[in-house]
């Protein structure tokens, strides 16, 4: 089951969402396996600093192994 936080957009004026710039580092360990690591930050704008209880902007880290055949 998902859930998913629903902002209505009457109360406040903003409509700027946010921005998510990543950084992504991938290297090849060999001829079969790829190695990848991403980091994501989420910087929250105007509308949702102003539609609470969001308050703090979010990160994400992830790793995966590739492997090709």
């Amino acid at each position: 089951m998902a859930v998913n936080l629903i902002r209505a957009g009457s109360t406040n004026n903003k409509r700027y969402v946010g921005a998510s710039p990543e950084i992504l580092v991938t290297q090849e360990l060999g001829r079969h396996a790829i190695l990848s690591v991403s980091y994501y930050h989420f910087y929250r704008g105007g509308f949702l600093t102003e539609n609470q209880p969001i308050s703090k902007d979010v990160d994400y880290f992830s790793t995966w192994l590739t492997f090709k055949f």
